[in-house]
């Protein structure tokens, strides 16, 4: 489906169910609640006249950053197409453009704004200093996910009144093992097997007590059912035999507390719940590996390859500067300046980690600093990039704390 969805307003709320993002919008009296899909091989969108009823919400990151983003905004529009969604909205005079991509039954959700891109798939989630427009940014990023995803799952978007009938809930008092449910469960099972552990404390330390453990000064560690104790460290055998004791009574006072922990989550697990397993998938996390690494990221700045298979990148302006130190330089790499003045940004990928800086890196750096500022000599300051530091306040500035400095002459 392809258009422009009838709806516009002020974003008051947002909420979440396990399959979809719950948008309160009021505009000229009327209130609307817009429900974006969170995955699945069918997502719809929908627009309800009633909001999200309280026994479905639950809270997670997506949310937490959809409301620091969106709340009391302005919907200008939401642009829906083939198998994504664009929210158009504007804060405190900033637009902003966030994307909602649906392929292979997951949702993929960026915020884009002039200069700023938020991706909460990619390894790197934030990325500041581009020049580019966020329609461009948008559009670059749908492309890139094409690319990468095997199946798109086509958006459709419709009307209902009422929340309950589209999940299709049959019986509200349903028992079921969630998705949040599952995560209990395994708490609980490693619970009870440390529980079984601690029990076994009660019998050392009757054993203690009667003489039944003996200790030497070659005991390195203590194996007692299922209770193992170092004690490598320990020298005096008396020593040993009072350490050991501490941690019996230790465990004693633990088990108090983890059979208390046992009994909440034991009644936590007997409350009837939902059946989260629904038409529409959860997408807890959604991350493509070849777009975390971002393969696009080579062709920024200037690049020259050494004679030993080094690799020399210069930044041509500002905003390719702050790309290549945070998208593509390493901790390992060098990074040049020259001294108290304005200049490009170079980074020094040496070919095996452990080589280290030679004049023939200073000299190919040192020429092309001459060549583009047009002079005779030129003073060089250089570190490592662990060691360069970005000045706040100040976009592309930065400095190192452990320079080093060479003033190069070029040769006739």
């Amino acid at each position: 489906m392809n258009g422009v969805a009838n709806l516009k307003g002020f974003i008051q709320s947002v909420k979440t169910s396990p399959w979809h993002l719950s948008l309160r919008v009021r505009y000229e009296g009327c209130t609307s609640y817009l429900l974006i899909p969170r995955g699945g091989a069918l997502p719809t969108a929908l627009i309800s006249e009633n909001e999200l009823p309280s026994e479905f919400r639950c809270n997670d990151k997506l949310r937490e950053k959809l409301k620091s983003t969106i709340s009391n905004s302005f919907l200008s529009d939401v642009l829906v197409m083939d198998n994504y969604l664009i929210l158009n909205i504007k804060k405190k005079n900033i637009d902003k453009k966030i994307l909602f991509f649906y392929g292979d039954s997951r949702l993929y959700f960026g915020i884009f704004a002039d200069g700023e891109s938020y991706i909460l798939y990619r390894k790197k989630q934030v990325f500041r200093g581009f020049s580019s427009p966020k329609q461009e940014l948008v559009v670059n990023e749908i492309k890139n996910l094409e690319e990468h995803v095997v199946k798109k799952n086509l958006l459709t978007i419709k009307n209902i009144k009422n929340y309950d009938d589209e999940v299709q809930i049959e019986s509200k008092k349903k028992k079921s093992i969630s998705f949040f449910h599952k995560k209990k469960k395994r708490k609980l099972i490693a619970i009870e097997s440390d529980l079984l552990k601690l029990r076994d404390a009660i019998s050392l330390k009757e054993d203690l007590i009667l003489g039944k453990i003996v200790f030497n000064d070659d005991t390195k560690y203590l194996k007692y059912k299922h209770i193992y104790i170092k004690l490598s460290r320990i020298k005096s055998v008396f020593k040993k035999r009072d350490y050991v004791f501490k941690k019996c009574k230790a465990y004693e006072r633990a088990i108090i507390i983890q059979e208390k922990r046992l009994t909440n989550l034991k009644k936590q697990i007997a409350i009837n719940t939902f059946d989260w397993s629904g038409p529409i998938v959860l997408a807890v996390k959604s991350v493509l590996p070849a777009i975390g690494s971002m393969a696009s990221k080579n062709n920024i700045g200037h690049l020259i390859e050494g004679a030993n298979g080094e690799i020399f990148k210069f930044g041509r302006d500002v905003a390719e500067n702050i790309t290549i130190r945070k998208m593509w330089s390493k901790k390992t790499d060098y990074w040049f300046h020259v001294e108290n003045a304005s200049s490009a940004h170079c980074f020094l990928r040496l070919k095996n980690i452990d080589d280290k800086v030679t004049n023939y890196h200073l000299e190919v750096v040192g020429k092309y600093f001459c060549q583009v500022n047009k002079c005779d000599s030129i003073d060089l300051i250089y570190g490592k990039v662990k060691y360069l530091k970005a000045l706040p306040g100040h976009a592309g500035t930065v400095y190192l704390t452990k320079p080093r400095y060479y003033k190069y002459i070029l040769k006739n």
